[in-house]
């Protein structure tokens, strides 16, 4: 039970991190997006939100049509 408990604290430990991790991919996508296109109505201050959920959203839909034809010719 107690090898249990430690494998299981480890895993959401190990997820958290994952999480962190990947997060900072969009976060750091968006900061240079926005230095690069200053004018966009995106790059105003205090959309880094908007501008990450837009970020992750590209990403998912990229995501879903590569699983879509992967291994299709």
């Amino acid at each position: 039970m107690e090898e249990r408990a430690r494998i299981d604290d480890k895993l959401a430990i190990d997820k958290s991190e994952n999480f962190q991790s990947r997060q900072a991919y969009p976060t750091a996508l968006g900061e240079e997006w926005s230095r690069v296109n200053p004018g966009h109505k995106l790059s105003a201050t205090g959309d880094e939100y908007l501008r990450q959920m837009d970020i992750s959203l590209a990403a998912l839909d990229g995501n879903k049509t590569a699983n879509g034809t992967v291994g299709s010719s």
